[in-house]
């Protein structure tokens, strides 16, 4: 059978004439390709990870990213979860399966979620994981011993209760906190924040502690038959 050579333009298609043998070119069209820059915006809320005695979340914890351009549809998107010691040392500790491939998505630590209070945490939006055009939200940085990845710090706290015997109140074990007018050691309180995050970031923090009981109304006490706060009772006081 013979051959034929036949040299075509971008979007050519060619057929042969059954009598002449000869080439018929379709016209050429131009191929247009649409080209993104991609960028991922990545948020924490609430900003601070509130974490129970034993380590775990009280409320759920949204990661939220955004995709610019809005009209970018990725294939898939991930947020990626590490945690980092004391050394430096980072190690992955497991992902999210965000909700929305394009514009604004989320992915949700539910509440219960566990965190060592004694690592930091940080996390990674990822679009099309494992594909030629794979796109983190992290940024590559230069520091004074080479170069890492920055990425979004998720601050975890954790806030402790404890009596003058350093003893830890555990409310999910039956400890009560009691208003006494602090003679007994046992019912004299302090208040312990842990962070890694806090702790290296905040040269101030101040705040306001309230007591309060289990409708989150402020502690107040009843004596013969009137209202009144525990400070006018020679208690300390429900709120600082």
């Amino acid at each position: 059978m013979p051959l034929r050579t036949v040299t075509l333009q971008s979007g050519q298609k060619v057929l042969f004439n059954k009598d002449t043998k000869e080439p018929v070119k379709s016209s050429p069209s131009k191929a247009i390709y649409t080209v993104y820059g991609v960028d991922i915006k990545l948020t924490v809320e609430p900003p601070i990870v509130v974490l129970d005695e034993e380590g775990y979340s009280r409320a759920d914890t949204t990661l939220r990213y955004t995709i610019l351009p809005s009209e970018y549809n990725a294939i898939i998107a991930d947020i990626d979860l590490y945690a980092i010691d004391d050394s430096g040392n980072e190690e992955w500790a497991g992902y999210l399966i965000g909700d929305k491939t394009q514009g604004e998505g989320t992915g949700v630590f539910v509440a219960g979620s566990y965190f060592d209070i004694n690592m930091k945490y940080e996390a990674e939006a990822v679009l099309n994981r494992g594909t030629d055009v794979e796109i983190k939200s992290g940024v590559e940085i230069k520091t004074l011993f080479g170069t890492k990845i920055k990425r979004t710090e998720i601050p975890i706290a954790q806030i402790r209760v404890l009596n003058d015997n350093e003893e830890v109140i555990n409310p999910s074990e039956g400890d009560e906190i009691k208003f006494s007018d602090g003679s007994k050691e046992k019912k004299r309180y302090h208040i312990e924040l842990k962070s890694r995050v806090l702790t290296e970031k905040c040269d101030n923090l101040t705040g306001k502690i309230r007591v309060m009981d289990i409708d989150g109304k402020t502690i107040t006490l009843e004596i013969d038959g009137q209202t009144i706060k525990p400070q006018d009772a020679g208690y300390f006081p429900a709120e600082y």
